[in-house]
């Protein structure tokens, strides 16, 4: 197999795992990809954001703060399925003709009760995380990130390192889940 093809993309492996689903692996980082597979973000098991690569050009500072958004995201949901995988989550429900079922249920509701409780005294306005930098702004509201901001264009290695500072800024912010 020939390598140096005109015309055709470079393939990386690591890229090709990183689009087909969370690694499960106890531990394992887990990586998020946008739509275009131009920006990469990684997310450690403790929640963290470890690392943003930018392989490419965007057509505008909004096109790239929305992707390296997508990309936090999916690595996000793909931390939320290996945890759920390796038990995280919550215990399934017994039987209902099962003694401890109703044990359970008033567990579960407790837990539901407290989560409740922390989301109504979190902050009702958005908080903001900047990069060293300067250029990126990352949103938090209501416990997660929903908004990145591009004050102005950069290279893609400044807006990178930038946006990894301010996202693990604003999910070391977070409540853990």
């Amino acid at each position: 197999m020939r390598d140096d093809v005109p015309g055709l993309p470079r393939i990386r492996v690591g890229d090709v795992v990183a689009a087909l689903g969370p690694d499960l692996r106890p531990g394992a980082e887990q990586f998020g990809v946008d739509d275009a597979g131009v920006v990469k973000v990684r997310v450690t098991a403790e929640g963290g954001v470890s690392g943003v690569e930018i392989a490419g050009r965007f057509p505008g500072v909004d096109a790239l703060a929305a992707a390296i958004l997508g990309a936090y995201r999916q690595a996000l949901l793909k931390r939320m399925a290996a945890r759920l995988v390796h038990g995280a989550g919550p215990a399934a429900a017994p039987d209902v003709t099962d003694e401890r079922w109703l044990a359970w249920l008033r567990d579960a509701l407790d837990r539901a009760d407290r989560q409740l409780t922390a989301m109504g005294r979190a902050r009702p306005y958005a908080d903001e995380f900047t990069g060293p930098g300067h250029c990126v702004r990352v949103r938090v509201a209501g416990g997660v990130v929903t908004d990145v901001f591009i004050d102005a264009p950069r290279p893609p290695e400044v807006v990178a390192a930038d946006a990894r500072s301010a996202l693990d800024q604003a999910a070391q912010a977070l409540p853990r889940a």
